[in-house]
Protein backbone atom coordinates (compact mmCIF):
# COMPACT_ATOMS: atom_id res chain seq x y z
CA UNK A 1 0.00 0.00 0.00
CA UNK A 2 1.46 3.60 -0.77
CA UNK A 3 -0.05 6.36 0.96
CA UNK A 4 -1.51 9.18 -1.20
CA UNK A 5 -2.08 12.87 0.79
CA UNK A 6 -4.41 15.72 -0.67
CA UNK A 7 -6.67 13.29 -2.48
CA UNK A 8 -8.63 15.68 -3.59
CA UNK A 9 -5.97 17.26 -6.10
CA UNK A 10 -6.11 15.38 -9.36
CA UNK A 11 -2.56 14.84 -10.03
CA UNK A 12 0.85 15.62 -8.17
CA UNK A 13 4.27 16.37 -9.47
CA UNK A 14 7.71 15.41 -6.72
CA UNK A 15 11.03 16.41 -7.56
CA UNK A 16 13.79 14.27 -7.08
CA UNK A 17 16.50 15.16 -4.29
CA UNK A 18 19.38 13.19 -3.19
CA UNK A 19 18.07 12.89 0.54
CA UNK A 20 18.05 9.35 0.25
CA UNK A 21 21.00 6.48 -1.05
CA UNK A 22 18.70 5.08 -4.51
CA UNK A 23 17.66 8.86 -4.91
CA UNK A 24 21.48 9.32 -6.11
CA UNK A 25 20.70 6.96 -9.20
CA UNK A 26 16.86 8.56 -9.48
CA UNK A 27 18.18 12.07 -9.82
CA UNK A 28 18.35 12.10 -13.58
CA UNK A 29 14.59 11.09 -13.58
CA UNK A 30 13.27 14.56 -13.15
CA UNK A 31 9.62 14.83 -12.13
CA UNK A 32 7.15 12.36 -11.86
CA UNK A 33 3.69 13.19 -12.25
CA UNK A 34 1.03 10.68 -10.02
CA UNK A 35 -2.58 10.69 -10.91
CA UNK A 36 -5.69 8.72 -10.38
CA UNK A 37 -7.01 6.09 -13.07
CA UNK A 38 -10.55 8.65 -13.10
CA UNK A 39 -8.20 11.30 -14.79
CA UNK A 40 -8.84 11.79 -18.25
CA UNK A 41 -6.31 11.53 -20.70
CA UNK A 42 -6.34 14.86 -22.59
CA UNK A 43 -5.75 16.08 -19.16
CA UNK A 44 -2.36 14.20 -18.18
CA UNK A 45 -1.50 15.28 -21.76
CA UNK A 46 -1.95 18.94 -21.23
CA UNK A 47 0.05 18.78 -18.42
CA UNK A 48 2.88 17.13 -20.20
CA UNK A 49 3.19 19.47 -22.84
CA UNK A 50 2.85 22.40 -20.32
CA UNK A 51 5.78 20.98 -18.06
CA UNK A 52 8.59 19.03 -20.14
CA UNK A 53 10.63 17.73 -17.29
CA UNK A 54 7.69 15.44 -15.87
CA UNK A 55 9.37 12.29 -17.25
CA UNK A 56 7.01 9.65 -15.82
CA UNK A 57 3.31 9.35 -15.01
CA UNK A 58 2.08 6.76 -12.28
CA UNK A 59 -1.51 6.05 -12.22
CA UNK A 60 -3.30 4.92 -8.85
CA UNK A 61 -5.98 2.73 -8.57
CA UNK A 62 -7.11 3.97 -4.60
CA UNK A 63 -3.45 3.73 -3.08
CA UNK A 64 -2.45 0.93 -4.83
CA UNK A 65 -0.10 1.47 -8.29
CA UNK A 66 -1.51 0.51 -11.41
CA UNK A 67 0.84 1.39 -13.40
CA UNK A 68 4.00 3.20 -14.56
CA UNK A 69 4.30 5.29 -17.87
CA UNK A 70 7.28 7.02 -19.40
CA UNK A 71 6.14 10.85 -20.63
CA UNK A 72 7.04 9.60 -23.58
CA UNK A 73 5.56 6.88 -24.28
CA UNK A 74 2.00 8.69 -23.87
CA UNK A 75 2.98 11.76 -25.80
CA UNK A 76 4.08 9.49 -28.86
CA UNK A 77 0.65 7.32 -28.59
CA UNK A 78 -1.59 9.77 -28.11
CA UNK A 79 -0.39 12.51 -30.75
CA UNK A 80 -1.43 9.71 -33.50
CA UNK A 81 -4.74 10.41 -34.84
CA UNK A 82 -5.41 6.43 -34.29
CA UNK A 83 -4.02 7.11 -30.72
CA UNK A 84 -6.40 9.76 -29.97
CA UNK A 85 -9.06 8.26 -31.60
CA UNK A 86 -8.69 5.36 -28.83
CA UNK A 87 -7.84 6.92 -25.56
CA UNK A 88 -8.15 10.69 -26.09
CA UNK A 89 -10.85 12.06 -23.36
CA UNK A 90 -10.76 8.81 -21.65
CA UNK A 91 -9.61 8.00 -18.09
CA UNK A 92 -5.74 6.99 -17.76
CA UNK A 93 -6.43 4.25 -16.61
CA UNK A 94 -7.17 2.82 -20.21
CA UNK A 95 -3.80 3.96 -21.36
CA UNK A 96 -2.60 2.97 -18.91
CA UNK A 97 -3.24 -0.68 -19.60
CA UNK A 98 -2.09 -0.54 -22.74
CA UNK A 99 1.45 0.36 -22.56
CA UNK A 100 1.30 -0.67 -18.66
CA UNK A 101 5.12 -2.75 -18.17
CA UNK A 102 6.48 -3.99 -15.04
CA UNK A 103 7.82 -1.79 -11.63
CA UNK A 104 9.41 -2.31 -8.64
CA UNK A 105 8.16 -0.14 -5.30
CA UNK A 106 11.14 0.51 -3.68
CA UNK A 107 11.90 2.27 0.02
CA UNK A 108 14.00 5.45 -1.34
CA UNK A 109 16.41 3.97 1.66
CA UNK A 110 17.71 1.01 0.17
CA UNK A 111 20.90 0.45 -1.19
CA UNK A 112 21.49 1.10 -4.82
CA UNK A 113 23.34 -2.45 -5.22
CA UNK A 114 20.36 -4.54 -3.91
CA UNK A 115 17.84 -3.71 -6.42
CA UNK A 116 20.69 -4.40 -9.52
CA UNK A 117 19.92 -7.97 -9.79
CA UNK A 118 16.34 -7.62 -9.78
CA UNK A 119 15.97 -4.74 -12.92
CA UNK A 120 18.60 -6.83 -14.76
CA UNK A 121 16.43 -9.54 -15.07
CA UNK A 122 13.22 -7.76 -16.08
CA UNK A 123 14.00 -4.09 -16.90
CA UNK A 124 11.51 -2.98 -14.05
CA UNK A 125 10.93 0.35 -13.98
CA UNK A 126 11.33 1.93 -10.03
CA UNK A 127 8.71 3.36 -7.95
CA UNK A 128 11.13 5.57 -5.33
CA UNK A 129 8.85 5.76 -1.94
CA UNK A 130 9.84 7.56 1.54
CA UNK A 131 8.14 6.37 4.22
CA UNK A 132 5.81 4.37 2.24
CA UNK A 133 4.80 7.86 0.61
CA UNK A 134 5.46 7.96 -3.78
CA UNK A 135 8.75 10.05 -3.98
CA UNK A 136 9.06 9.40 -7.96
CA UNK A 137 10.26 7.02 -10.56
CA UNK A 138 13.61 5.82 -12.37
CA UNK A 139 14.26 3.35 -15.31
CA UNK A 140 17.09 0.65 -15.51
CA UNK A 141 19.28 2.54 -18.60
CA UNK A 142 19.13 5.70 -15.78
CA UNK A 143 20.45 3.67 -12.93
CA UNK A 144 23.17 1.73 -15.27
CA UNK A 145 24.27 5.12 -16.60
CA UNK A 146 24.56 6.69 -13.47
CA UNK A 147 26.26 3.32 -12.22
CA UNK A 148 28.86 3.36 -14.87
CA UNK A 149 29.83 7.14 -14.19
CA UNK A 150 30.01 5.77 -10.15
CA UNK A 151 32.08 2.72 -11.55
CA UNK A 152 34.36 5.08 -13.91
CA UNK A 153 34.93 7.92 -10.90
CA UNK A 154 35.70 4.53 -8.43
CA UNK A 155 38.30 3.82 -10.94
CA UNK A 156 39.66 7.24 -11.21
CA UNK A 157 40.47 7.28 -7.51
CA UNK A 158 41.87 3.91 -7.27
CA UNK A 159 44.09 4.71 -10.34
CA UNK A 160 44.77 8.06 -8.85
CA UNK A 161 45.93 6.11 -4.95
CA UNK A 162 47.45 3.72 -7.29
CA UNK A 163 50.07 6.18 -8.76
CA UNK A 164 50.80 7.83 -5.67
CA UNK A 165 51.64 4.78 -4.09
CA UNK A 166 53.86 3.95 -6.99
CA UNK A 167 55.32 7.17 -7.75
CA UNK A 168 56.69 6.37 -4.17
CA UNK A 169 58.64 3.58 -5.56
CA UNK A 170 60.43 5.04 -7.36
CA UNK A 171 63.75 6.56 -6.18
CA UNK A 172 66.67 8.78 -7.11
CA UNK A 173 69.63 6.71 -7.61
CA UNK A 174 73.19 6.59 -7.71
CA UNK A 175 74.07 3.49 -9.20
CA UNK A 176 71.76 3.30 -12.18
CA UNK A 177 71.00 6.25 -14.61
CA UNK A 178 66.93 4.96 -15.83
CA UNK A 179 64.12 6.12 -17.82
CA UNK A 180 60.39 4.76 -17.39
CA UNK A 181 56.77 4.45 -18.69
CA UNK A 182 53.56 3.14 -17.05
CA UNK A 183 50.62 3.59 -18.99
CA UNK A 184 47.87 1.44 -17.49
CA UNK A 185 45.30 0.23 -19.82
CA UNK A 186 42.32 1.42 -17.54
CA UNK A 187 42.51 3.97 -14.80
CA UNK A 188 44.37 1.97 -12.83
CA UNK A 189 46.34 -0.84 -14.40
CA UNK A 190 48.50 -4.05 -13.05
CA UNK A 191 51.81 -3.56 -13.88
CA UNK A 192 54.27 -2.27 -11.28
CA UNK A 193 57.99 -0.65 -11.11
CA UNK A 194 60.30 -0.53 -8.05
CA UNK A 195 63.58 0.79 -7.92
CA UNK A 196 65.64 1.80 -5.25
CA UNK A 197 69.54 1.32 -3.86
CA UNK A 198 70.09 -0.71 -1.40
CA UNK A 199 73.55 0.60 -0.81
CA UNK A 200 76.20 2.62 -2.04
CA UNK A 201 77.13 -0.01 -4.78
CA UNK A 202 73.93 -1.76 -5.31
CA UNK A 203 70.03 -1.22 -6.84
CA UNK A 204 67.39 -3.34 -6.66
CA UNK A 205 65.19 -2.92 -9.88
CA UNK A 206 61.56 -4.98 -10.07
CA UNK A 207 59.09 -4.83 -13.16
CA UNK A 208 56.14 -7.27 -12.34
CA UNK A 209 52.94 -7.61 -14.23
CA UNK A 210 49.47 -8.73 -12.14
CA UNK A 211 47.25 -10.68 -13.82
CA UNK A 212 43.60 -9.22 -14.62
CA UNK A 213 43.05 -5.39 -15.39
CA UNK A 214 41.73 -2.73 -13.55
CA UNK A 215 40.67 -2.85 -9.19
CA UNK A 216 41.21 -6.47 -8.84
CA UNK A 217 44.88 -5.94 -9.89
CA UNK A 218 45.59 -2.39 -8.79
CA UNK A 219 44.76 -4.10 -5.32
CA UNK A 220 47.81 -6.53 -5.54
CA UNK A 221 50.24 -3.66 -7.26
CA UNK A 222 49.63 -1.73 -4.21
CA UNK A 223 50.29 -4.99 -2.43
CA UNK A 224 53.55 -4.81 -4.18
CA UNK A 225 54.27 -1.92 -3.10
CA UNK A 226 54.12 -2.02 0.75
CA UNK A 227 56.15 -5.76 0.19
CA UNK A 228 59.16 -4.61 -2.17
CA UNK A 229 59.27 -1.24 0.44
CA UNK A 230 59.58 -3.32 3.58
CA UNK A 231 61.82 -6.40 1.87
CA UNK A 232 63.99 -2.82 0.59
CA UNK A 233 64.35 -1.04 4.01
CA UNK A 234 66.63 -4.83 5.16
CA UNK A 235 69.78 -5.52 3.84
CA UNK A 236 69.08 -7.42 0.33
CA UNK A 237 71.11 -10.21 -0.49
CA UNK A 238 70.90 -12.94 -3.45
CA UNK A 239 69.51 -15.58 -0.72
CA UNK A 240 67.10 -13.05 0.87
CA UNK A 241 65.41 -11.52 -2.04
CA UNK A 242 64.70 -15.07 -3.02
CA UNK A 243 63.49 -16.15 0.69
CA UNK A 244 61.28 -12.84 -0.35
CA UNK A 245 60.01 -14.48 -3.94
CA UNK A 246 59.43 -17.50 -1.78
CA UNK A 247 57.32 -16.13 0.88
CA UNK A 248 55.51 -13.79 -1.95
CA UNK A 249 54.42 -16.81 -3.83
CA UNK A 250 52.60 -18.22 -0.50
CA UNK A 251 50.64 -15.17 0.14
CA UNK A 252 49.26 -15.05 -3.18
CA UNK A 253 48.84 -18.24 -3.35
CA UNK A 254 47.18 -18.60 0.40
CA UNK A 255 45.33 -15.12 0.03
CA UNK A 256 43.82 -14.75 -3.97
CA UNK A 257 43.31 -18.87 -4.18
CA UNK A 258 45.10 -19.18 -7.39
CA UNK A 259 42.72 -16.34 -8.92
CA UNK A 260 45.60 -14.03 -9.21
CA UNK A 261 49.54 -14.33 -10.41
CA UNK A 262 52.05 -12.52 -11.42
CA UNK A 263 55.15 -12.29 -13.80
CA UNK A 264 58.36 -10.45 -12.62
CA UNK A 265 61.60 -9.47 -13.19
CA UNK A 266 64.04 -8.75 -10.19
CA UNK A 267 67.26 -6.98 -10.92
CA UNK A 268 70.24 -6.91 -8.14
CA UNK A 269 72.39 -4.68 -9.95
CA UNK A 270 76.39 -3.90 -8.49
CA UNK A 271 77.74 -0.82 -9.96
CA UNK A 272 82.01 -1.71 -8.74
CA UNK A 273 81.05 -5.28 -10.41
CA UNK A 274 79.09 -4.15 -13.75
CA UNK A 275 77.39 -7.54 -13.03
CA UNK A 276 73.85 -7.95 -12.14
CA UNK A 277 71.90 -10.92 -11.15
CA UNK A 278 68.48 -11.73 -12.58
CA UNK A 279 65.77 -13.42 -11.39
CA UNK A 280 62.54 -13.65 -14.28
CA UNK A 281 59.49 -15.11 -12.73
CA UNK A 282 57.81 -16.49 -16.35
CA UNK A 283 58.07 -12.75 -17.64
CA UNK A 284 59.06 -11.22 -20.80
CA UNK A 285 63.12 -11.06 -22.02
CA UNK A 286 65.03 -9.17 -20.41
CA UNK A 287 67.63 -7.29 -23.04
CA UNK A 288 71.22 -6.59 -22.65
CA UNK A 289 72.22 -4.26 -25.49
CA UNK A 290 74.54 -1.44 -27.28
CA UNK A 291 74.33 -0.90 -30.98
CA UNK A 292 74.68 -3.59 -32.75
CA UNK A 293 75.07 -6.25 -29.95
CA UNK A 294 71.86 -7.78 -28.29
CA UNK A 295 71.41 -10.37 -25.71
CA UNK A 296 68.14 -11.94 -24.43
CA UNK A 297 67.41 -13.32 -21.04
CA UNK A 298 64.59 -15.32 -21.15
CA UNK A 299 62.54 -16.92 -18.01
CA UNK A 300 64.03 -19.20 -16.10
CA UNK A 301 61.33 -19.31 -13.48
CA UNK A 302 57.62 -20.38 -13.32
CA UNK A 303 55.14 -17.20 -12.51
CA UNK A 304 54.46 -16.23 -8.78
CA UNK A 305 51.25 -17.25 -7.74
CA UNK A 306 50.68 -20.48 -9.38
CA UNK A 307 52.45 -23.48 -8.13
CA UNK A 308 54.43 -24.17 -4.68
CA UNK A 309 58.25 -23.26 -5.31
CA UNK A 310 61.18 -24.02 -3.37
CA UNK A 311 63.92 -21.45 -2.67
CA UNK A 312 66.57 -23.78 -3.72
CA UNK A 313 64.79 -24.22 -6.99
CA UNK A 314 64.58 -20.45 -8.22
CA UNK A 315 67.27 -19.89 -10.69
CA UNK A 316 69.37 -16.65 -10.70
CA UNK A 317 71.27 -15.68 -13.99
CA UNK A 318 74.39 -13.44 -13.27
CA UNK A 319 75.04 -11.17 -16.10
CA UNK A 320 77.96 -8.61 -17.16
CA UNK A 321 76.65 -4.94 -17.77
CA UNK A 322 79.24 -3.16 -18.54
CA UNK A 323 78.74 0.17 -20.21
CA UNK A 324 75.53 -1.84 -22.21
CA UNK A 325 71.96 -0.83 -21.47
CA UNK A 326 69.59 -2.86 -20.19
CA UNK A 327 65.61 -2.79 -21.01
CA UNK A 328 62.73 -5.07 -19.44
CA UNK A 329 59.26 -4.50 -20.06
CA UNK A 330 55.81 -5.44 -19.73
CA UNK A 331 53.88 -7.78 -22.36
CA UNK A 332 51.77 -4.85 -23.63
CA UNK A 333 54.87 -3.35 -25.28
CA UNK A 334 54.93 -5.92 -27.46
CA UNK A 335 51.54 -7.07 -27.78
CA UNK A 336 49.71 -3.68 -28.77
CA UNK A 337 47.90 -4.10 -32.11
CA UNK A 338 47.08 -1.71 -34.96
CA UNK A 339 44.10 -1.50 -37.18
CA UNK A 340 45.51 -4.74 -39.40
CA UNK A 341 45.53 -6.60 -35.98
CA UNK A 342 49.13 -6.81 -36.49
CA UNK A 343 51.43 -6.85 -32.87
CA UNK A 344 53.88 -4.33 -32.22
CA UNK A 345 56.03 -7.32 -31.76
CA UNK A 346 59.86 -7.90 -30.35
CA UNK A 347 61.36 -7.30 -33.40
CA UNK A 348 60.31 -3.94 -33.87
CA UNK A 349 61.23 -3.39 -30.57
CA UNK A 350 64.47 -5.08 -30.96
CA UNK A 351 65.53 -2.23 -34.16
CA UNK A 352 64.48 0.13 -31.90
CA UNK A 353 66.50 -0.36 -28.90
CA UNK A 354 69.61 -0.95 -31.61
CA UNK A 355 68.84 2.03 -33.21
CA UNK A 356 68.87 5.01 -30.11
CA UNK A 357 72.21 6.46 -29.10
CA UNK A 358 71.10 6.81 -25.66
CA UNK A 359 68.49 5.70 -22.77
CA UNK A 360 66.57 9.26 -23.09
CA UNK A 361 66.05 8.68 -27.09
CA UNK A 362 65.03 5.16 -26.47
CA UNK A 363 62.52 6.29 -24.18
CA UNK A 364 61.10 8.86 -26.05
CA UNK A 365 61.38 7.24 -29.65
CA UNK A 366 60.16 3.75 -28.15
CA UNK A 367 57.04 5.11 -26.94
CA UNK A 368 56.01 7.53 -30.00
CA UNK A 369 56.67 4.04 -32.00
CA UNK A 370 54.31 2.33 -29.98
CA UNK A 371 51.43 4.65 -30.05
CA UNK A 372 52.52 5.93 -33.88
CA UNK A 373 52.05 2.04 -34.37
CA UNK A 374 48.78 1.20 -32.63
CA UNK A 375 47.04 4.26 -34.77
CA UNK A 376 45.33 4.93 -31.16
CA UNK A 377 43.57 1.36 -31.20
CA UNK A 378 41.83 0.61 -27.57
CA UNK A 379 44.78 -0.13 -25.53
CA UNK A 380 43.92 -3.64 -24.00
CA UNK A 381 46.72 -3.95 -21.95
CA UNK A 382 49.41 -1.91 -19.60
CA UNK A 383 52.37 -0.79 -21.22
CA UNK A 384 55.33 -0.30 -18.61
CA UNK A 385 58.97 -0.47 -19.85
CA UNK A 386 62.64 0.22 -17.65
CA UNK A 387 65.73 1.09 -19.66
CA UNK A 388 68.57 1.76 -17.65
CA UNK A 389 72.50 1.76 -17.62
CA UNK A 390 74.86 1.44 -14.71
CA UNK A 391 76.71 4.98 -13.70
CA UNK A 392 80.29 5.10 -14.49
Amino acid sequence: MVEINERNVPYRVYEPNRQFPINLLGVAAKKTMVVDTNVLTDDVLDLLLKDSEIMFVIVLAGDEIVSVIESKDVLNLISTRFGHHIYGNKPIVKLANRIQKNFLVIEASRPIRSIIQKISKNRARIVITINGQIYGVTNPDIIYSVLLRIIEEDSKETGRLQNMIISKSLYKSNVVDYRFVSIPSFNAGGDYIFIKDISPSQSLIVLADVSGKGTSAAIVTSMLSFFFKIISDDKLSRDSIIKAIKKLNDIIIEYFDYEKYITMIVCLVNKDTKKMDVINMGHQPVYIFNKGEMLQKRASNVPIGLVDICEDNIIIDEVFVGSRRVFIFSDGVVDIKNSDDMEYGEKRLEAVLLSCDNIEDIKSYLLEDILSFSEEQYQVDDISFIVFEIIS
